[in-house]
């Protein structure tokens, strides 16, 4: 193994070549870890972009856990509703349905309604919300930063 080491001698007038594969990988990496550099007003240092990053998920994590605490009770009281206009066996996606009553409809689209406003009250838009609501059902990451936001405010 020591000699296929010592034997690997890359010509010095290929050098540059292999840097500059080097400062690819490298830049590749970086780039899909998040971290991004930037300069400071007086641009005598560089900082990692991902601080600001953390912080704006954080804020973004706890508007999201505001909505959703504040939209908790809405969802209660519509499903309280829809159960007593079609009973227990109500589907856990029974607004998503298309076969719907005018009743069932009309709470749907108050909840919804309502919820949207909730949801723009705390910072966030639709999208941005659906995003969230996304990665907290498909990365434990998500789901654990969640929770803590929720233990804070209750």
């Amino acid at each position: 193994m020591d000699n296929l080491i010592a034997s690997f001698n890359p010509p010095t007038q290929n050098c540059r070549g292999y840097r500059w594969i080097g400062i690819l990988l490298i830049s590749t990496a970086v780039s899909l870890s998040g971290w991004m550099p930037g300069l400071t007003r007086d641009l005598s240092r560089i900082e990692g972009a991902s601080a600001a990053y953390a912080q704006d998920f954080m804020t973004r994590m706890g508007n999201y856990a505001d909505a959703v605490l504040q939209m908790e009770p809405l969802r209660i009281d519509a499903l309280e509703k829809v159960q007593e206009e079609m009973g227990l066996q109500t589907p856990k996606d029974i607004c998503r349905q298309t076969k719907l009553s005018p009743t069932v409809k009309k709470i749907c689209t108050n909840f919804y309604n309502e919820s949207a406003k909730i949801i723009q009250r705390n910072g966030l838009s639709n999208l941005e919300f659906n995003q969230i609501t996304e990665k907290v059902h498909s990365d434990p990451l998500y789901q654990k930063r969640l929770n803590e936001e929720i233990r804070k405010r209750q």
